[in-house]
């Protein structure tokens, strides 16, 4: 049986999740390096890649919803997700 976790039923703001920021950051810095990883390895086309790729895709927005893909960025110190969604579309294609 998988689990499906749903992220967005965390509160929004870091200070409700009782998380040191140094915990918040570290949570989404291995969130995003897994997701990464598991994109490069998964099967282009296949559902695994299809949802990652949504992840990375979804509108880059200031609403600071944990996980998405603009927050872990901006969590990580990466400034620009779109620039950094752009990187990584590129060494995928290579």
């Amino acid at each position: 049986m998988q689990l499906a976790l749903n992220f967005d039923l965390l509160p929004l703001e870091p200070d409700e999740w009782n998380l040191t920021q140094e915990l918040a950051e570290e949570l989404h810095e291995k969130f995003y390096i897994r997701s990464i990883k598991l994109l490069r390895d998964s099967v282009r086309g296949g559902k695994q890649w299809q949802e990652l790729m949504s992840w990375i895709d979804e509108p880059i927005v200031n609403d600071n919803r944990p996980f998405s893909f603009a927050t872990c960025c901006k969590m990580i110190g990466i400034e620009d997700p779109e620039a950094n969604r752009e990187t990584i579309k590129k060494y995928l294609a290579m």
